[in-house]
């Protein structure tokens, strides 16, 4: 088994940033402004010849919120502790320790896992100056970094790995080459439900809200003595419709997505009674990439022969295109 390695925190500190800076294959979506982050994602990092998985987590939180999607962050990431072999816990080197930090830093320790302070934003000499307020958390393992900047992240790598060797030995497993699907479409089609059903377990966060998912989230399964790797996306709306920043960010992870992909799925709301131009435009991008794409025509249950009736009419002038794809209702 890998070893596990989390990074925690509150909401802003750079956790994401940071995972970005240690990481080589996939990119945390950063980005001013809390909670970004919402599915935890992963990544393998090898450093000096030793492989590890780093888990970035949304902003952790002891205090329930009412905020169902912020409430199910907060609580897969206080689950996720429990399965990891190290914790990383990050701070803001400008502001100091908060009382957040201090109540954090209680319920970790209560896990009985390896900590190590990471204090980010150390790039100015007042933050440098209030470096050793820190120490007042308690934790022995400190180290200060700029993820931003790449300071003292290579100490911090040997930290990791120095932290290791005081751990139980374990059996690594050969990493293997995996086929990746992608399950694109617009928001609320269905791809998180689709991915969590795959999976067997609840892997990306559902619900009504359009957006939940912001950045791509991965997860492998075994089939047949195949290992798939699983990735859900954000939904891509009309461009004319992306008017933020986040999620202009969120489109282009899509995007990234799709082009480091073998086979895309196109996830269609049947229910609407249509396939629109969005989602020919998505199509049409995953052929440009040179993609292999199946279409899902997603919520079979909610459809009446009149809604099915319509379907067919809003497809009749592109069947020189849908007959050359594999189309499956599920």
């Amino acid at each position: 088994m890998m070893r596990k390695v989390a990074i925690i925190g509150r909401m802003n500190v750079g956790k994401s940033t940071l995972f970005n800076r240690l990481s080589t294959d996939v990119k945390s979506l950063t980005f001013d402004y809390p909670g970004v982050t919402r599915d935890f994602i992963s990544d393998i990092v090898t450093w000096k010849g030793k492989t590890f998985e780093l888990i970035d987590t949304g902003g952790i939180s002891l205090k329930k919120s009412i905020n169902a999607i912020e409430e199910e962050v907060r609580k897969r990431a206080l689950s996720l502790l429990k399965e990891v072999d190290l914790i990383l816990f990050v701070v803001d080197g400008k502001s100091g320790p908060t009382i957040d930090d201090q109540e954090i830093v209680k319920a970790i320790h209560a896990l009985k896992k390896p900590i190590i302070l990471v204090v980010n934003k150390i790039d100015t000499n007042l933050a440098k100056e209030r470096l050793y307020e820190f120490y007042a958390l308690g934790i022995k393992s400190l180290y200060a970094v700029s993820a931003a900047h790449g300071l003292g992240v290579s100490e911090l790598l040997e930290g990791i790995l120095d932290t290791f060797k005081d751990l139980p030995e374990q059996l690594e497993k050969e990493s293997q080459t995996l086929c990746r699907v992608v399950l694109l479409g617009k928001p609320n089609v269905g791809k998180s439900s689709i991915l969590n059903f795959l999976l067997n377990y609840e892997r990306s966060i559902v619900s009504e809200q359009p957006g939940t998912t912001r950045e791509p989230i991965s997860a492998p399964i075994n089939f047949y003595k195949q290992t798939i790797e699983l990735v859900d996306t954000a939904g891509v709306r009309k461009k004319r419709a992306v008017d933020e920043g986040l999620e202009q960010l969120m489109v282009k992870s899509t995007l990234d997505a799709v082009y480091n992909s073998d086979i895309v799925l196109l996830v269609i709301d049947v229910s609407e009674g249509k396939i629109v131009d969005q989602e020919l435009k998505l199509a049409f991008y995953a052929f440009e990439q040179r993609k292999a794409l199946i279409i899902l025509l997603n919520k079979q249950d909610l459809t009446t022969d009149e809604i099915s009736g319509d379907l067919l009419r809003s497809t009749d002038e592109y069947k020189f295109f849908l007959k050359k794809i594999e189309i499956l209702p599920i």
